[in-house]
């Protein structure tokens, strides 16, 4: 009789719960996806560095402690600052080469529209001042400069390539759909560069709504 009621004091309903029952079982993540997560965080802090203080400034060690990692995170997984840089120029790429996902059954407008507007974004945002800096600053680096000139043209290539596909339905033949690409591009580098000394004052609205008009027409 004893023995069954300390068995029923040992079941008691919440008695039985244990800490490994109340813990929630987490997925401990892969190396792979740790060092993905410190690449990422190195390259928007080298990102962000570029954008804020400038090529000269943005060191390894700068770069580093604004990513909250040492200086051998930076070397492990990128090797040198020039690679940090490259990876820079080749993540700015990726992102400028993403209109795949802009539907094909939208109206002619709604694709231009779409089009221009997720190059604008990234155009005016400070990955591609950091883009800039590494340009003027490498152009005399030929090792850099061979590498990232290499990239860009693969990136100019396949945004040759998007613009034609989402256009294919148009009378505009590829290689003028491609000139109206690099027009596109073109006119928000600059517009993007005038708002430096606009100091971001400058929507560029009418600027950006005439562009699209005339892309309009010249793809029409």
């Amino acid at each position: 009789m004893q023995n069954n009621l300390l068995r029923t004091k040992i079941a008691a309903p919440g008695s039985a719960k244990t800490g490994t029952n109340l813990r929630k079982k987490t997925r401990r993540r892969t190396q792979e996806e740790r060092s993905a997560t410190t690449r990422r965080r190195l390259i928007d802090a080298a990102v962000e560095c570029l954008s804020d203080l400038g090529y000269l400034e943005a060191t390894v060690e700068v770069v580093a402690e604004r990513a909250g990692v040492s200086r051998g995170a930076v070397q492990h997984h990128f090797g040198s600052r020039d690679d940090l840089l490259i990876a820079v120029v080749y993540d700015f790429g990726l992102a400028l080469a993403g209109l795949d996902t802009i539907a094909s059954d939208l109206t002619v407008v709604e694709r231009v529209n779409a089009a221009v507007d997720r190059s604008w974004e990234l155009v005016r945002s400070p990955h591609f001042i950091a883009v800039v800096q590494i340009w003027l600053a490498t152009r005399h680096i030929p090792e850099v400069l061979k590498i990232t000139s290499k990239k860009i043209a693969l990136f100019e290539r396949e945004m040759d390539r998007q613009w034609q596909t989402l256009f294919s339905e148009l009378p505009a033949p590829p290689a003028k759909i491609a000139v109206v690409r690099h027009i596109v591009l073109a006119a928000l580098r600059g517009l993007a560069l005038r708002t430096l000394y606009r100091k971001g004052r400058a929507s560029w609205t009418e600027e950006i709504a005439m562009l699209k008009s005339m892309v309009i027409t010249a793809l029409s």
